[in-house]
């Protein structure tokens, strides 16, 4: 299924690369939704 989306998918094992990703891609009017399993190791803080 994500392959088909090809290079718009990123995977990341750490929480800070991810949080710098989506901080740089988004954009004033985008909505971020996260959504933890309780594998993010400590949780997500407010970016």
């Amino acid at each position: 299924m994500l392959a088909s989306l090809g290079d718009k998918t990123q995977t990341f094992n750490e929480i800070d690369p991810l949080v710098k990703a989506v901080t740089a891609a988004a954009r004033p009017s985008d909505h971020v939704l996260v959504m933890n399993n309780g594998g993010f190791g400590g949780g997500i803080r407010n970016c």
